[in-house]
């Protein structure tokens, strides 16, 4: 495949074999079916899909309100978002700085770097919620936002979180923010560093500052190579916010538990809630391709 061919564009053009693929999605199939069977005949199960539908949407005197597992989805989507903007904020700039630098500066962030990446998340989350969460002024937080006009209080609650779960919240964006700004500082720092440093050389020529000559000409040229991982970077952010529910966030994953235990729905519940995950990695993977079409034009 050359160039920027698209997969599905190589396919259809007849250059490779058809019959393996045919063969493998056979394969595919009946292992499908294979599975579908087995889990139909399940010895003490009895599947109850209609079941599940309280579980996202509750009809009360015929209003409909979001079951737990539409809850949940509201808050991982807020965890996902406030942790993709803390994450970039925290990485991009130190990833920027990082590239083509051999300061002491430099040295303490590959310090960070490392530190993180040597860390399981999970644990760093600990540490963070009964560390940070001692710390953080989170009363007073909670009264400045009290103190402010409606419908501002409100907004903050479904927006951001409720006054309940405010200190899990900011622990959660601490931890999970922190650790995935790492891995984007170092894909910043390579994008960067991939850009030849005759392109540096031919920015300063033009008299650019060096801010100006890494926001104008180097970005938008390492934009290109640092979409596809920083698209899976967010794709991760979303799947690593299934651990805010071992600090009792009521995100999907903790709402998925809450609704097991009460309606003992095993597979039903946890079928669903990995398609919820599913489609908020495909939308990430969507908005990345638009983005790497959109930036495909900036070549060396």
């Amino acid at each position: 495949m050359t160039g920027h061919q698209s997969p599905l564009i190589f396919y259809s053009s007849g250059k490779i074999s058809r019959l393996p693929d045919l063969i493998l999605i056979g394969f595919l199939l009946l292992v499908g079916v294979w599975i579908a069977i087995r889990a139909s005949t399940l010895p003490q199960y009895d599947w109850n899909w209609s079941l599940l539908l309280k579980f996202l949407v509750i009809d009360k005197n015929g209003t409909k309100e979001p079951g737990l597992l539409a809850k949940g989805l509201g808050m991982t989507l807020r965890v996902g978002f406030w942790t993709i903007l803390v994450s970039f904020v925290c990485g991009a700039p130190i990833g920027a700085f990082a590239a083509r630098s051999k300061s002491f500066a430099s040295f303490v962030i590959q310090l960070y770097i490392n530190i993180i990446r040597n860390t399981p998340p999970l644990v760093f989350l600990f540490v963070i919620y009964f560390f940070a969460g001692q710390i953080l002024p989170v009363t007073s937080i909670n009264n400045f936002v009290h103190s402010l006009p409606q419908p501002v209080p409100d907004c903050v609650k479904y927006v951001f979180a409720s006054p309940d779960q405010m200190d899990r919240m900011l622990s959660a964006l601490i931890a999970l923010g922190m650790y995935q700004g790492a891995y984007i500082a170092e894909i910043v720092r390579a994008g960067i560093e991939s850009v030849p440093r005759g392109q540096w050389d031919a920015a300063l020529a033009l008299g650019f500052p060096h801010w100006r000559a890494l926001v104008a000409v180097i970005l938008p040229q390492a934009a290109r190579l640092m979409i596809p991982p920083l698209t899976g970077q967010a794709t991760t952010t979303i799947k690593d916010s299934a651990l805010v529910a071992m600090i009792s966030l009521p995100d999907l994953t903790f709402q998925s538990l809450e609704a097991m235990a009460v309606s003992q729905l095993t597979f039903e519940i946890w079928i669903v809630c990995a398609l919820l995950y599913l489609l908020l990695g495909l939308a990430c993977a969507f908005v990345g391709k638009k983005l790497e079409k959109r930036y495909a034009s900036f070549e060396y």
